[in-house]
């Protein structure tokens, strides 16, 4: 424990704002990718030198996009997702994260694009999803971080059929900009 907790910047919190581009799909379907984004705030504690908790707030798009009856449907499913992330240190710049993360549902649409009607579909999706994140970020200047995140579904979000289990997997790339040592 006390290598854990030692270190020169032990203890220091920061608060910041990220956000960026979202690639995400619902598992094991074949259906294509849904691009949006997601955006948020962060409070990052640097436990020592090689160890830092960062739990965060997200808006995150998710969805997928599929053809039927020659008519292309969007499911914009919107959430909004709270990661606790475990950040190890190799490198002062570099870090690696993992963590837990629970999805709030907070809009599901089926944004079909011949008619332009956006039909709520929010009643066949779970109030709730939960996944496991894990990623890899650079600080590239003192107050800016590039990364990228990977989230792994490991609940079902549909409701509407229980013989078809489709979890949400989410790619992310973004930036994250330190606003404030607390």
């Amino acid at each position: 424990m006390t290598v854990l907790f030692s270190g020169g910047v032990n203890g220091q919190t920061t608060l910041g704002v990220k956000g960026g581009v979202s690639v995400a799909d619902l598992s094991d379907n074949g259906y294509k990718p849904r691009v949006s984004g997601h955006g948020g705030i962060y409070v990052n504690r640097m436990l020592n030198k090689h160890f830092a908790i960062q739990p965060e707030v997200l808006f995150s798009g998710e969805g997928h996009r599929y053809v039927f009856n020659d008519v292309e449907h969007r499911w914009a499913i919107n959430y909004i997702q709270i990661p606790l992330m475990l950040q190890v240190y190799p490198i002062k710049e570099l870090y690696l994260e993992a963590g837990p993360q629970v999805g709030l549902l907070v809009s599901a649409r089926d944004k079909l694009t011949d008619d332009g009607d956006h039909p709520n579909i929010k009643a066949n999706f779970a109030t709730a999803q939960f996944s496991i994140a894990t990623g890899i970020g650079f600080k590239i200047v003192d107050r800016v971080t590039v990364y990228g995140r990977y989230n792994f579904g490991l609940t079902d979000v549909t409701s509407y059929d229980p013989t078809i289990i489709h979890r949400s997997n989410v790619g992310q790339i973004g930036v994250a900009i330190r606003l404030k040592t607390l």
